[in-house]
């Protein structure tokens, strides 16, 4: 308890109270030939960036591997060349400035990787096949949960069935709106266009028309209230934030699937009882 509290608190001090000290600090107590304001703006820039990225990361918020591309990038292609022009032809040793040159294209190209590593093209094709495969599922449960509720009176079943359709209809609704801003194909076509990028997961909650039109959350808690649907499944929207979009497609679809399953569930739980008591009731006025 309390991690996520105290990577927040730590990271920002991090960045913006003791890398700035730090580089000022470090850049006054140089000596004059030693000094170069443009390495250190390019050093704090770096850490700033990075420090802000690696939080994001932590706490799977958008934008963070955006962030931590950035800062790679000015480590990679800013400070490493500024660093090989001034201070390794300055050096005295250039051993040791040429080993810290190697050292900074090797940690800064293994980040790159490791931030930039995404599943194969085959498996995000999985993904979305089964996504697609999921949305025709979805279109049958939702007539068969429709149909389960033919014959039970007007009341808690019915008002939760609306607002679980509204809550299956929005979601929907973020999935074409997720896939149509990343210029994505349809899955399984032959040309899925942007399937494994995430730019259509990062805008989706904050900033999709179709949750702002709708609040996502707003109508989860509405549903949680109805009595048959206190256990609903829920779903972590932030750990969609920087997901290959074939993958939050597949898990939004999946969500709703679960939902509906749920529905069904305890659809059925209620005409099993219902049958059971009118079993009772023949039992008895027979005897």
């Amino acid at each position: 308890p309390g991690a996520s509290a105290m990577l927040v608190v730590g990271f920002v001090l991090m960045a913006t109270l003791f890398l700035p000290a730090f580089f000022i600090l470090r850049y006054r107590n140089s000596g004059e030939e030693n000094r170069n304001l443009t390495l250190s703006i390019l050093a704090a820039s770096c850490g700033i960036l990075f420090c802000a990225g690696m939080l994001f990361k932590f706490q799977h918020w958008p934008f963070a591997n955006r962030m931590l591309t950035v800062a790679i990038a000015i480590l990679l292609l800013g400070y490493t060349p500024v660093y090989l022009l001034s201070v390794y032809r300055k050096s005295l040793n250039r051993t040791s400035a040429l080993a810290n040159v190697i050292l900074m294209v090797a940690a800064g190209s293994t980040l790159f990787l490791a931030n930039t590593r995404s599943p194969s093209r085959d498996m995000l094709e999985q993904y979305a096949i089964e996504a697609n495969t999921e949305d025709e599922l979805i279109k049958k449960q939702v007539a068969y949960n429709t149909e389960l509720l033919m014959g039970i009176p007007e009341g808690e079943f019915r008002n939760a069935h609306q607002d679980l359709t509204k809550l299956i209809d929005l979601l929907q609704a973020v999935k074409e709106e997720m896939i149509s801003s990343s210029g994505a194909g349809k899955p399984g076509s032959d040309s899925p266009g942007n399937w494994d990028k995430s730019a259509g997961v990062n805008f989706v909650w904050n900033e999709s028309t179709a949750n702002s039109k709708a609040d996502f959350n707003r109508y989860c808690k509405a549903l949680s209230k109805h009595s048959n649907m206190k256990e609903m499944p829920t779903l972590n929207t932030d750990c969609l934030a920087d997901m290959p979009l074939a993958l939050a497609i597949q898990r939004l679809s999946n969500f709703q699937l679960r939902l509906l399953q749920f529905e069904q569930k305890n659809i059925l739980a209620f005409r099993e009882e219902n049958l059971e008591a009118s079993l009772r009731e023949l039992h008895i006025e027979h005897r």
